[in-house]
């Protein structure tokens, strides 16, 4: 499967994952974006996380957020 994060509709990052294992992504604003900005998260798999052991939610889903950072990178 393959996610990719978007800041204002245009794609910064992008990795690949299988559907058991935690996804962790670096995804930085572009120095052009100014203000607030949209994150937008896209992937291409989806899985019932009662089905493959992960809780009792039959819903069909493509991924689950557990956490998220913000930060500035600047010096």
């Amino acid at each position: 499967c393959t996610l990719a994060a978007l800041i204002d509709g245009k794609e910064v990052a992008r990795t690949l994952f299988t559907s058991n294992q935690p996804i962790a992504m670096s995804v930085k604003v572009p120095p052009e974006a100014s203000g607030v900005v949209t994150l937008e998260l896209k992937n291409n798999c989806s899985l019932i996380p009662q089905a493959v052991g992960l809780g009792s939610d039959a819903r069909l889903l493509s991924f689950m957020i557990t956490d998220i950072h913000a930060g500035n990178s600047a010096p």
